[in-house]
C-alpha cells in the first residue's frame, strides 16, 4: 500500500511532502480548465444536430462527473497534506464546545443542502477544552463528509458530543454499510478503501484526515460498535492540553 510522505521533523515537511502539494495545487489549475472547457461545451448542445443531444448530453454527464470526483480526490489530498500547517499555525486555546459542534453541524448541513445530521449535545451549555479549532473543524467536517457518502438518501446521520471525568468525546455514527470486520483500524490508513464501499466514488482519505487531525489534537480516533446497522467513530480529547502535548506529532503510517 502506497503512503503519504512523512514529515521530517516538528516544524519543516519533507521535501516529498513539498513536492506533492505543488503537484496538487497544478492539478487543481488543469482541473478549472477543464471545468471551463466542459461549461463551454455544454453551451454547445443545443446547436448540435437533431438526435446527438441525447448521447452528447451523456457523454458530457460523464465528463462532468469524472471532474468532480478528480476535483474532489485533488481537495482531500491537500487538506491532508495541510494538516500539519494547520497544526503548527493555528493556537490551542479554551473553546466553548456546544457552540462550535452546533455550528459546523449545521453549516454541513446547509453545503450538502439536507437536514440529516442530528446533532446530540450531552454537554453542559458552557464546557470548554482546549483545542485548535481549525483541527476540530476539519476532523468534523471529514467525518460528517464520510458519514453521508455511505448513509442511503432519507436516513440520518448522528454526532453526539458527551464529557467524562478526563476527556471529551465525538461520537459519528450512520446508517451505512458498516465497516468489515478486520479493518477496523485499515479504514485510518491513506488511500485504503474498505471492501464493502462498492461503486461509491472516493479517494481513501476521508478518515485518514480525521486520525492525523486528531493526533494532533492529542487524542485518538477508532470505530466503535455501532448501535444498529452502520459504522461508528468515535473521538476522545484532553479537557486541558500542554504545550508539550499540544506539537505531539501523528503517529507515522505501518511501512
Amino acid at each position: 500500500m502506497s503512503h503519504p510522505p512523512q514529515v521530517s521533523d516538528g516544524t519543516e515537511p519533507a521535501i516529498t511532502e513539498v513536492f506533492a502539494g505543488k503537484l496538487a495545487h497544478q492539478l487543481r489549475t488543469s482541473i478549472t480548465a477543464l471545468q471551463g472547457t466542459h461549461f463551454l461545451l455544454s453551451r454547445q448542445l443545443p446547436n448540435l444536430p437533431a438526435g446527438t443531444h441525447q448521447p452528447m448530453g451523456r457523454l458530457l454527464n460523464l465528463q462532468i462527473d469524472a471532474i468532480k470526483s478528480l476535483k474532489h480526490s485533488v481537495d482531500q489530498f491537500l487538506e491532508y497534506s495541510g494538516v500539519d500547517h494547520l497544526h503548527l499555525s493555528h493556537p490551542v486555546r479554551p473553546v466553548q464546545l456546544v457552540s462550535l459542534l452546533n455550528n459546523l453541524v449545521q453549516q454541513a448541513n446547509t453545503d450538502a443542502h439536507t437536514s440529516r445530521i442530528k446533532f446530540v449535545d450531552r454537554l453542559t451549555p458552557d464546557f470548554s477544552a482546549d483545542l485548535t479549532v481549525a483541527l476540530i473543524s476539519l476532523i468534523v467536517e471529514a467525518l460528517l463528509s464520510n458519514s453521508l457518502k455511505f448513509s442511503p438518501e432519507g436516513t440520518a446521520v448522528t454526532a453526539t458530543a458527551s464529557n467524562s471525568a478526563d476527556h471529551w468525546e465525538l461520537c459519528m455514527e450512520d446508517s451505512g454499510p458498516g465497516i468489515p470486520a478486520g479493518e477496523e483500524e485499515l479504514v485510518f490508513e491513506p488511500f485504503f478503501r474498505a471492501s464493502n464501499v462498492g461503486q461509491v466514488p472516493g479517494s481513501g482519505l476521508g478518515l485518514a484526515i480525521a486520525k492525523r487531525a486528531t493526533e494532533h489534537s492529542s487524542g485518538t480516533i477508532a470505530v466503535a460498535k455501532p448501535h444498529g446497522a452502520g459504522a461508528k467513530v468515535v473521538c476522545r480529547f484532553p479537557h486541558r492540553r500542554s504545550i508539550e502535548s499540544s506539537i505531539r506529532r501523528p503517529t507515522a503510517p505501518n511501512p
